[in-house]
């Protein structure tokens, strides 16, 4: 955008404005509807919204109400699961000793399930991802001496190659 139709910096009115677009969205017609709720011209909507200082200032304003709606949603939902159990642990001190065996034992798997540690999965903290390819002697010592000048990265372990003489040390 040509220098001259930009703002130079964002002030109150043009938070406002973010603010607006925010709430409201840029669904199709949202310029006219901005135009109209600050009565001013589509035009000088256009150019408030395309400048560099206020896409950097949305930006930034956007990225934070989304962390905010973000965390506030994780905050519920781990309010409403925190309640689920409490209510399933009430339940089984009320009733768990005359509930079937098969009851409480669907209930014990669901819930390790659900946490990572039933039917022999792994949970997501403990999964760990090994790549294997195929690489010839000279492409394995190329790379070790690559990691080894690099410094400060992941520590390096040194195999041997199969079947081809004594392991590296």
């Amino acid at each position: 955008m040509a220098q001259s139709a930009q703002i130079r910096k964002v002030n109150p009115w043009h938070a406002r404005l973010a603010d607006w677009l925010i709430i409201n969205g840029t669904t199709k017609g949202w310029n006219a509807r901005a135009a109209e709720h600050f009565n001013v011209t589509q035009s000088w909507i256009s150019t408030i919204v395309h400048s560099d200082a206020f896409q950097d200032y949305f930006q930034e304003l956007n990225g934070q109400y989304s962390q905010a709606l973000l965390s506030s949603v994780r905050e519920k939902a781990l309010g409403a699961a925190d309640q689920a159990i409490s209510e399933i642990q009430n339940r089984l001190d009320k009733e768990g000793k005359t509930l079937p065996y098969e009851t409480l034992l669907e209930t014990a798997d669901v819930l390790m399930k659900r946490t990572g540690h039933g039917d022999g999965s792994v949970g997501p903290a403990q999964q760990i991802q090994v790549n294997v390819g195929l690489v010839t002697r000279e492409e394995l010592e190329h790379h070790r001496a690559r990691l080894r000048t690099a410094g400060g990265g992941p520590k390096l372990l040194e195999a041997g190659v199969s079947g081809e003489g004594e392991p590296d040390a």
